[in-house]
């Protein structure tokens, strides 16, 4: 896990720091919005000049379950030591989208760095553990998903148009001025106020990969950020309908998954690390259960990733599950709406996509084949009632009516 960072921090363009001592309470709350804007091409549209910040929002993880926060001061080159990061969705009244907060031990050991090979600029194990224990994770209560928190940060970087909170991977150094006070005023600290404990994770948007990318599978880019990753940046959604993109994949933590909906479409799935979790033999059994064609969704957030070319994004994002309760949202056969029950709100949607093509789970192809037909119509039947209460009284009439309407394939004997 430690490794994976360096590539990602690669031609990382710099926004200004500000002053060191910062009177917060002149500070105006920024959306996260307008922190995330951008461009025609995918650059950032939020002025440089414009920290220091202060963006609320809700928790969506515990920091262990992303990176591993374990303090291993080293000077090997690209070793980041401990790292933490925490993902920030935006809570307020129209306001959308979220922010990444992130900081390392290392930065030393970063090559493009003005201090490279210099220890000083580096966490020591006893230093990394204050600063986890100062930004509240750490000690007897620390920061939990649902957290309703600010983050108050004096700078960032941007990384291929998103703008990251972070120390500007130094502990104290400023890169404008070419300051190296060493005296731990943290020029570059954000810091954590938690606002109110157990506020409640967002309910995640529900989606398809039709909802982020194109027929043809390019990703869709939308600068205006009403549509598309730009608009889910950071946020917790449910993408519906995925299937494994191939069996024996890599289930290690930190590891990408590829998964597509069975149209054309797929998408990267970045696994967690959450501390214990044998996430192998979990893939191993999901992998045996579900085969390739089992249809299944994810909950997670969506992330701007490193792997897509170019200097700015529009055209790179993933998606981030933290542990096994991302898998948990498994869709029941015949649940095309995904509340849980199987019951005349499916059949309706079935129904109304009937004989149909080039159509997905939600639309009524619980088999997978892209068409929706009498297997789909059988599948649907043979769960009818599931997640009920009761199974509801109308499904012997359903029955009847689907028969009479010859949707079965066939219809009764003509009588004389």
């Amino acid at each position: 896990m430690r490794g994976y960072c360096v590539l990602a921090l690669v031609g990382l363009g710099l926004l200004a720091g500000p002053a060191w001592a910062v009177d917060w309470d002149a500070v105006p709350p920024v959306r996260h919005a307008d922190l995330q804007a951008v461009d025609t091409q995918g650059r950032t549209a939020y002025p440089s000049s414009a920290f220091p910040v202060r963006v609320r929002g809700v928790l969506l993880n515990d920091p262990e379950d992303w990176l591993n926060p374990s303090g291993a001061f080293s000077l090997s080159p690209g070793d980041l030591g401990g790292q933490w990061e925490i993902f920030l969705q935006a809570a307020d009244a129209g306001d959308w989208g979220g922010t990444k907060a992130f900081m390392a031990q290392n930065y030393a050991n970063l090559p493009w760095m003005p201090f490279f090979g210099d220890p000083r600029y580096s966490y020591s194990d006893a230093q990394w553990q204050a600063e986890l224990l100062r930004l509240g994770y750490a000690g007897g209560e620390p920061i939990r998903a649902g957290d309703l928190i600010e983050v108050r940060a004096k700078a960032g970087l941007h990384y291929k148009g998103a703008v990251n909170l972070n120390e500007r991977h130094s502990n104290d150094y400023d890169q404008d001025t070419g300051l190296v006070p060493q005296d731990g005023s943290g020029a570059n600290d954000f810091e954590i106020v938690l606002l109110q404990r157990g506020y409640g994770l967002p309910a995640p948007a529900v989606l398809s990969l039709a909802d982020l990318k194109h027929a043809d599978d390019a990703f869709l880019f939308d600068p205006t950020r009403q549509t598309g990753g730009e608009h889910y940046q950071s946020s917790r959604v449910r993408l519906r309908g995925l299937r494994l993109e191939g069996l024996g994949q890599d289930w290690s933590a930190g590891a990408r998954l590829q998964v597509a909906d069975g149209l054309g479409r797929s998408l990267d799935v970045r696994l967690g690390c959450a501390d214990g979790f044998d996430w192998s033999a979990f893939g191993a059994a999901w992998e045996a259960s579900h085969g390739q064609d089992g249809a299944f969704d994810l909950v997670g957030v969506i992330n701007q990733t490193a792997v897509e070319s170019g200097v700015y994004c529009t055209d790179g994002y993933d998606l981030v599950v933290f542990g096994v309760d991302g898998f948990a949202a498994e869709l029941v056969a015949g649940d095309a709406n995904g509340d849980g029950v199987v019951d005349d709100g499916d059949l309706n949607i079935l129904l109304s996509h009937w004989a149909a093509s080039g159509l997905d789970w939600w639309q009524g192809d619980f088999d997978g084949n892209a068409h929706v037909d009498d297997s789909d119509l059988n599948i649907l039947l043979s769960h009818w009632g599931h997640g009920a209460s009761a199974v509801p009284e109308p499904a012997s009439l359903c029955l009847l009516a689907l028969a009479s309407l010859g949707l079965f394939g066939r219809r009764p004997p003509r009588r004389a």
